[in-house]
């Protein structure tokens, strides 16, 4: 088992197909031009793009995305990120490749976080000594509900 490095596009397109077979979760409409934005042309990256692929016998065998994020803790700034698209292929889940991926991504930033994930990628976090943080209460206030139907249902005549 080992971390690969992209090769070429190819590569990417064949892990992109991988993931969307093998996740858990659904990833009906997900593209691949957004998908490779997000790991590979996202101008937010601080060195390198935050992607980690694991291949066995030459397929992928498990993929975990991370968005990277600066957070402010007191007057400090540190390198964080989010723990998104964690996928390993059913063929080879139990073996490893998520705690691989995951330790591999941990290393690079100073802080790695995640939030709605499966129930397997949560087992998995706390098993390595993550902190669940519970129930996290979120907020939204609608300033102009004309926006939001306008794009749900797309009709013509609503106007700014």
């Amino acid at each position: 088992m080992n971390i690969s490095k992209i090769s070429k596009e190819g590569d990417l397109k064949n892990i992109f197909h991988n993931y969307l077979k093998n996740s858990a979760i659904s990833c009906a409409g997900l593209k691949y031009e957004k998908w490779l934005w997000k790991y590979m042309e996202n101008p937010f990256f601080i060195e390198k793009p935050a992607m980690w692929i694991c291949a066995m016998e030459g397929k992928t065998a498990g993929f975990l995305g991370g968005i990277p994020v600066r957070l402010k803790v007191g007057s400090k700034i540190i390198n964080a990120a989010w723990a998104v698209d964690f996928m390993t292929s059913q063929e080879c889940r139990r073996k490893g490749i998520g705690r691989l991926l995951t330790s591999e991504a941990n290393k690079c930033f100073d802080v790695f976080l995640s939030i709605g994930q499966t129930d397997m990628a949560c087992s998995l976090f706390t098993k390595m000594g993550w902190e669940n943080l519970g129930y996290i209460r979120h907020y939204i206030k609608i300033w102009d509900i004309r926006v939001l139907i306008k794009e749900k249902i797309k009709i013509a005549f609503i106007v700014n």
